[in-house]
């Protein structure tokens, strides 16, 4: 089936242009044709009224030198017709007429004895006949010509359509990990084919990113619903009448749903994000007081770990509860992969044309193989990563996704101490 509507798309793509090539063709020959016609038929008249102007000054001197006996047999010989007779005052200048094929002059002559009114004659049979031999002659070549030009414009249509049919075959025969072949294109073919190429590579990644995403977090929901449907049928069975099963069966449950609650909210702020509905209102915003606000929190929160601020008093250009998350998405990461006690210093300054935001942990750090790798939607760099540390594996991803609504930069690299994340927004001129 789908071979016969490649067959009919290529059919008709050949039609359309031949159809279309024979009516510009045939409108150029016909204007052609028209224009010589006219152009013929004007220096045709215009020629044969100059000669009988020179025929009308012979008979005019033959008349007033009172040869009119000569008159007929000059006509003869000049393939005119002349007729004489007394004029009647009725023309007072010479007059052509145009008759079909005849050209008619007619003019007064003044002679010895009185005027003459005199009508020269002469027919254009055989002009005509000229031209017509000649118009059937372009004609036929018109048509020659057309069928030669046709012919040579299907064989280069038919050309020019074979490479995209070769392309619609390649895609319809593959998937969308085929490409299609540049090396055989040309010119703007290939640069179609490039341009084609570039857009499934967009497409296939797109793919596989959501195809991942999709199945990760599936992953991630199947774990708590799990945990909860079997502590609800431990409660179901035992947890009625023993309390000690009731207890952790409640917390256990309530614990999943907290999880679920903040794995939801992550998972529809990215959504948000690549929709492009995330609401980004840029202000000008004092960061020295904003991350002493949560360095305070984060004290208040989480007293295993020392928080230190290093910074400047510093403005940056952002949506100052956006960089409040940002921040505490960092402090909480840090947190749960610090050593207990551990210091986790945020530091806060300039150089160049940057502002740079820096937190650096007390913990283990993250392999080299798999550093570049953390910003990644799901991804846990090692085992130490679990959900009993109460993560997500996606707030790194949301880190970054913040930092690139505020046209910055975000890379990990590990220290002496542990990991050190470095974000990089566009300095205040």
């Amino acid at each position: 089936m789908l071979s016969r509507i490649r067959a009919k798309v290529n059919q008709s793509i050949v039609v359309k242009s031949t159809i279309t090539n024979i009516v510009l063709f045939g409108l150029i020959f016909l204007a052609l044709g028209y224009g010589i016609y006219q152009a013929f038929s004007s220096i045709m008249f215009e020629g044969a009224i100059l000669v009988l102007e020179d025929h009308s000054r012979v008979i005019s001197d033959f008349v007033k030198d009172g040869y009119i006996d000569i008159i007929p047999s000059y006509a003869e010989d000049s393939a005119i017709s002349v007729t004489m007779s007394p004029a009647s005052g009725a023309v007072n200048s010479s007059e052509v007429v145009i008759d079909g094929v005849e050209i008619i002059y007619r003019f007064i002559v003044p002679g010895l004895t009185e005027s003459y009114d005199v009508v020269i004659t002469k027919t254009l049979e055989k002009e005509w006949e000229s031209i017509r031999t000649m118009l059937i002659f372009l004609i036929g070549a018109s048509v020659i010509l057309v069928a030669f030009i046709l012919f040579i414009t299907t064989i280069t249509t038919r050309r020019t359509v074979k490479p995209i049919q070769e392309m619609i075959n390649t895609i319809n025969n593959g998937g969308l990990d085929v490409r299609l072949d540049v090396a055989n294109s040309q010119n703007e073919l290939k640069r179609l084919a490039e341009t084609f190429n570039k857009l499934l590579d967009g497409i296939w990644k797109v793919y596989q990113n959501q195809e991942r995403f999709v199945s990760d977090a599936s992953h991630e929901l199947r774990t708590p619903l799990l945990v909860i449907q079997g502590y609800s049928d431990l409660l179901e069975r035992w947890g009625k009448n023993d309390e000690s099963v009731q207890t952790e069966a409640v917390a256990s449950i309530r614990q999943e749903a907290v999880y679920m609650n903040k794995l939801v909210e992550r998972l529809l702020f990215l959504a948000n994000a690549d929709q492009n509905r995330l609401k980004v209102d840029l202000k000008e915003v004092e960061l020295l007081e904003l991350l002493n606000s949560i360095i305070h929190d984060s004290t208040l929160i989480d007293d295993s770990h020392t928080y230190r601020l290093e910074a400047e008093k510093l403005h940056i250009r952002a949506d100052a509860s956006l960089i409040k998350q940002l921040i505490r998405i960092l402090l909480d990461n840090s947190a749960k992969y610090s050593i207990v006690g551990g210091e986790i210093t945020v530091r806060a300054y300039q150089k160049d044309q940057d502002t740079i935001i820096e937190v650096e942990d007390h913990g283990p750090g993250v392999s080299e193989e798999n550093l570049s790798h953390i910003f990644e939607r799901f991804y846990k760099a090692d085992n130490s990563r679990t959900r009993k540390r109460g993560g997500t594996g996606l707030g790194l991803s949301i880190a970054r996704r913040i930092v690139e609504e505020h046209s910055g930069k975000i890379f990990a690299s590990n220290t002496s101490k542990g990991l050190l994340i470095t974000i990089l927004f566009p300095r205040i001129s």
